[in-house]
């Protein structure tokens, strides 16, 4: 049975006090565990949608066992802010977490790979991707990334486009200009003179209404899920960019202590939501870019030479990640370029088949094959 809770005074009493009440602890012989599973995500949007059926296969699943998986949803950053979540899991004050790495700067650099400029096409090649990664060098040697929670699937909101103020066809256009993104985009910014401006996307709306802000930089979902095309008039796609690493994690210890038939429940049920998160990405994308075109939004589609123009001012990042950045936190170097390479390797094979696969990928600028 599930409980949500909504942005309410009452979500913040139900917190501190009735949990004492409905949280079941001990997880023994005919007993229910509550899991407390939260997001910034709102109610109504794609992300909490694909979290809500999540908590229901987790429910249904383990119906029949001796015990019981009963869920409380936290949804829309109440009580705990995008950048408390991965800490919330951390400490268990919840249980499981939906949260975009940026909201972690620095925390996790392993993960920075993918905001480089690797050209990611497209989220549901990404997502499979980031998993591919995570899943074969996790346990190796300084591989260390989310180690302190029980990971349950990765995604990746990609590929990274520009919404702006203005029409940015080519890299010159973007001089000076503020635009919001997550600080490991930074230097894709930076290095067509752009100014990186690091703010919650709830801010980002007003901010571009009262023009402290020229653009934004994020995934393909800014007008279904942050309404973009009310104060915005351009999308741009340099295809040049990765994207926004998310993860959705648990608490090692509740996890833990739970029986090995409930574990394998959780375990199953986040396998098939391996896959469900990489569509859910995809249909987000095309409903958000059907919003955007309805919208009379216009659509910067770059040809061959503006795209290498803007691969040529970004070819630095990469190395200087490598050779700087992850040098400098005591990364080696050539194990790092390993990362690098496997990644792109994965990011071939699985654009290949997302070619292949019908209603996937990408026909041309911005529209999807039928």
């Amino acid at each position: 049975m599930k409980k949500v809770l909504f942005i309410s005074l009452a979500a913040i009493l139900a917190l501190s006090v009735g949990l004492i009440g409905c949280t079941a602890e001990g997880e023994g012989e005919g007993e229910t565990v509550t899991l407390k599973v939260a997001t910034y995500f709102s109610a109504g949007s794609a992300q909490v949608a694909m979290l809500e059926a999540f908590c229901n296969d987790l429910e249904a699943a383990s119906a029949g066992l001796n015990t019981t998986i009963d869920t409380l949803r936290y949804w829309g950053g109440m009580p705990v802010g995008a950048g408390d979540l991965y800490d919330a899991a951390v400490s268990g004050s919840m249980d499981i977490i939906f949260v975009a790495c940026l909201y972690e700067p620095g925390r996790f650099p392993i993960m920075d790979l993918f905001a480089q400029p690797l050209g990611i096409p497209h989220a549901w090649s990404g997502s499979h991707v980031v998993q591919d990664f995570y899943n074969n060098f996790t346990g190796t040697t300084n591989f260390t990334v989310f180690s302190d929670t029980h990971p349950l699937f990765l995604s990746l909101s990609a590929p990274l486009v520009l919404y702006t103020k203005f029409e940015g066809v080519d890299v010159a256009a973007f001089n000076a200009k503020k635009i919001r993104t997550g600080p490991p985009n930074n230097c894709i910014l930076n290095s067509v003179n752009a100014t990186p401006v690091s703010q919650p996307m709830d801010q980002v709306y007003s901010a571009l209404q009262s023009g402290q802000l020229d653009g934004v930089m994020i995934g393909a979902d800014g007008y279904s899920v942050w309404h973009l095309e009310d104060v915005t008039t351009n999308i741009t796609l340099p295809y040049v960019g990765g994207g926004d690493v998310f993860i959705t994690t648990m608490n090692t210890a509740k996890y833990n202590s739970l029986p090995a038939d409930v574990q394998a429940v959780i375990d199953s049920v986040s396998a098939t939501y391996a896959n469900t998160v990489c569509t859910m990405w995809t249909n987000v994308n095309k409903a958000s870019l059907q919003l955007g075109k309805d919208s009379g939004i216009g659509f910067v589609c770059l040809n061959s030479s503006e795209r290498a123009a803007w691969q040529a001012a970004t070819s630095g990042c990469t190395p200087n990640w490598i050779n700087v950045t992850m040098a400098g936190k005591g990364y080696d170097t050539n194990v790092v370029q390993g990362w690098v390479d496997y990644v792109q390797a994965r990011l071939a094979y699985w654009t290949g088949v997302q070619n292949a696969t019908p209603g996937i990928g990408w026909h041309d600028c911005y529209t999807y094959t039928p």
